[in-house]
């Protein structure tokens, strides 16, 4: 051996020693496994509707530009912003800003969180879905007039999705 390297004795563990340690490890990485790795969110959750209002994060600008009719549509659509007091939490995960166009209120970045009352939302919902089931039946009484009976017949099938990111929970009772 060479004098300069320092000599390392180790003890021998027993057997018992090694399986809890095994064992132990063991644990650990299936934890580990079943946890799984998530990017961290840009927002913060919403939170739960309570009281009967809604709550949605809100565009303020666009690329570092003002968004004033994207503001002035939430207002008419009856969204208010909400007030930091209301939920400290959410305070707590984000730094203060120094410029905000919403003093007091829940704002990140270009986004403010805001409130409406869930009857609201439920008869905005209805009211688009009437839009589309009218948009619907046009199509169709246009389509199926012009279709030619010597021909193959269309048939009236459905079946479309829509991803989009998580949405007030906004459903009839």
């Amino acid at each position: 051996m060479d004098a300069k390297q320092p000599r390392f004795e180790v003890e021998d563990a027993s057997p018992r020693d090694e399986a809890i340690h095994a064992s132990r490890e063991l644990n650990q990485r299936d934890k580990q496994a079943r946890a799984g790795w998530k990017p961290p969110s840009a927002l913060p959750p919403v939170p739960k509707p309570n009281g009967g209002l809604v709550y949605r994060w809100v565009r303020t600008q666009t690329r570092g530009q003002l968004d004033p009719g994207n503001l002035s549509k939430r207002f008419r659509e009856g969204w208010t912003p909400v007030q930091a007091g209301e939920y400290p939490e959410l305070m707590q995960q984000m730094p203060p800003q120094a410029e905000t166009r919403f003093p007091g209120c829940i704002e990140i970045g270009s986004v403010v969180l805001m409130a409406n009352s869930a009857e609201a939302m439920k008869q905005r919902k209805r009211y688009y879905a009437e839009q589309q089931s009218q948009q619907i039946q046009s199509l169709d009484n246009s389509m199926f007039k012009l279709e030619d009976r010597r021909r193959m017949p269309m048939f009236k099938e459905r079946k479309s999705t829509v991803k989009v990111g998580k949405r007030p929970d906004v459903t009839e009772e």
